[in-house]
């Protein structure tokens, strides 16, 4: 049987999208090879030579090998061999063997071939590198007042930055978990779902790296709505009777339960509008102001503590017991004391902890420290039930 030239669409162990071409003698046959080398497939399809988009752009084919050793073949297109290059170690972290214009002749690209990599486009992209890290000139007063305000918006964004990887993730696994529903009952499948579904799927991995958290999950929940529909599966003629297909049927429907359960529970629109959260830029300034009084709470917390450990030994003693009965039974002293410690440990977990956790982490530690204080001012009586 004749070879053909697939063209596909892939996700690599390291997340990274990848398009390429093998060959094969049918689909069946492609996508087998494709799963050896442990890829998540998003489509595969006879391959056709597509006009370029872009008539600047320049297409190359090109052979590598990726961080765990695999040869990988491709396609790629640039404005030039060495942004090609660039885009290939960069963004895919490829080790390069051969980079070479897809349209030269064949004996033209066989010798460009066994000349490899030109040493130059290494030596050029380290002295770009370098040249990104040095310093920029200090900047006037103004343009820092600018640069921190952007600075600070920055910082909140990163914060939820985690939060965009996880969902992002949770949407490989998706993917995956439905090629598999393809792939294990697609033979079940009307032809036409099977489109609709794997239209679904490219959507969704073309908008995988988007912040458009909300828009992603409505892609996510129709994809889930077409599996766990009835309509999909290939229609059954009266008294026709087609082996295994409830079996088919109850097995497709129980994976989308669980993807459409894992969606309710893990994926959630955290798309950030910096106005909307702009108070939440004085956490910087919050930040200055509890490291500036953290001491001071400490101080007070430890005197009170000693004053009440000096009253005690005097009690025990029977020196002046009827100041330090007094003393120690003293409400306001031990709310003072009581209360410093809530702050201290407050501030103390709020410079430790506060600027390592995701936005949606910082307002449920401030807003649980906020019920705690309040919690203890309103029990105070309950908890130092041996006060006056």
């Amino acid at each position: 049987m004749a070879l053909k030239k697939f063209h596909f669409t892939t996700l690599s162990e390291n997340k990274n999208r990848l398009s390429g071409y093998l060959f094969a003698e049918n689909e069946v046959v492609a996508r087998e090879k494709l799963k050896k080398e442990g890829v998540v497939i998003l489509s595969i399809e006879p391959y056709e030579e597509k006009p370029l988009e872009d008539p600047e752009l320049i297409r190359f084919e090109f052979e590598a090998t990726d961080s765990t050793g695999k040869i990988v073949h491709g396609d790629i297109e640039e404005k030039s061999d060495y942004e090609a290059y660039k885009k290939l170690k960069q963004e895919y972290n490829f080790t390069i063997v051969s980079l070479v214009k897809k349209d030269l002749p064949y004996e033209e690209k066989q010798r460009l071939k066994g000349q490899g990599i030109s040493s130059e486009f290494e030596q050029r992209l380290e002295e770009e590198n370098k040249a990104n890290k040095i310093e920029k000139p200090k900047e006037d007063s103004q343009n820092k007042s600018q640069k921190k305000s952007e600075n600070n918006i920055e910082s909140i964004l990163k914060a939820n930055q985690e939060e965009i990887n996880f969902i992002q993730k949770e949407i490989v696994i998706a993917l995956e978990e439905v090629q598999n529903v393809l792939d294990k009952h697609g033979q079940y499948i009307e032809d036409s779902k099977k489109k609709e579904i794997q239209d679904n799927l490219d959507e969704l991995s073309r908008l995988r790296h988007s912040n458009s958290i909300q828009h992603l999950k409505n892609v996510m929940e129709n994809l889930f709505d077409i599996i766990a529909s009835d309509d999909i599966f290939i229609s059954v003629q009266e008294g026709e009777f087609i082996p295994d297909l409830e079996r088919h049927k109850v097995a497709v429907k129980r994976i989308a339960q669980k993807l459409k359960s894992q969606l309710k529970k893990k994926l959630m629109s955290i798309k950030i509008d910096p106005e909307k959260w702009k108070f939440l830029l004085s956490f910087n300034i919050f930040q200055k102001i509890s490291r500036t009084i953290q001491p001071f709470f400490i101080m007070f917390f430890a005197i009170t503590l000693l004053f009440f450990l000096f009253n005690g030994g005097k009690l025990i003693f029977g020196m002046d017991s009827e100041k330090a009965q007094f003393y120690l039974t003293s409400s306001s002293l031990w709310f003072m004391a009581g209360l410093s410690a809530v702050i201290f440990l407050f501030l103390f977990l709020q410079s430790h902890l506060e600027k390592d956790l995701p936005l949606s982490q910082k307002l449920l530690f401030y807003g649980s420290s906020i019920l705690v204080i309040l919690l203890f001012i309103i029990e105070f009586p309950l908890l130092f039930f041996w006060t006056n």
